[in-house]
């Protein structure tokens, strides 16, 4: 799987994965775009948070960072399948301090990428999509 890819896709697949029910609801969306526009803005105007910067934070916060963002897309995903979930815990948490350096090293080969995004991009490739609409299709065929 090509990371830089992934990275490029990361905007618009924060607005493809949506699997709530109230998704289809065109107030929702409406509410979600300006929502996203609104969070979006400081990084149109070139303030964002890069993983250059994420690298300069001392050991310990970096390890809360992973612990926070991987624990929030492990219950992400137990809500829509408990098989991804499962799999994003146990690449984590089997050797957490193999997944750490792992993230650490795609940080610095992509250090103009916002930490949350190598995370996510990982995370994908090492146990599949989180777009649950796309995953349930291939898994009826």
């Amino acid at each position: 799987m090509n990371l830089a890819a992934e990275f490029r896709g990361f905007k618009q697949y924060s607005l493809e994965c949506s699997t709530y029910p109230q998704a289809k609801s065109g107030a929702w969306k409406a509410s979600l775009l300006l929502l996203m526009a609104v969070m979006a803005k400081p990084v149109q105007a070139g303030e964002t948070f890069t993983s250059a910067e994420f690298l300069k934070w001392k050991l310990e916060s970096q390890e809360s960072y992973f612990r926070t963002n991987i624990g929030m897309a492990s219950l992400i995903a137990a809500q829509n399948d408990k098989k991804h979930a499962r799999c994003i815990e146990e690449w984590f948490t089997v050797d957490e301090r193999r997944a750490r350096d792992y993230i650490l090293k795609v940080m610095r080969e992509y250090p103009d990428h916002h930490p949350r995004g190598v995370i996510v991009a990982i995370l994908k490739q090492k146990c599949g999509s989180f777009n649950y609409a796309e995953r349930a299709k291939l898994s009826s065929r």
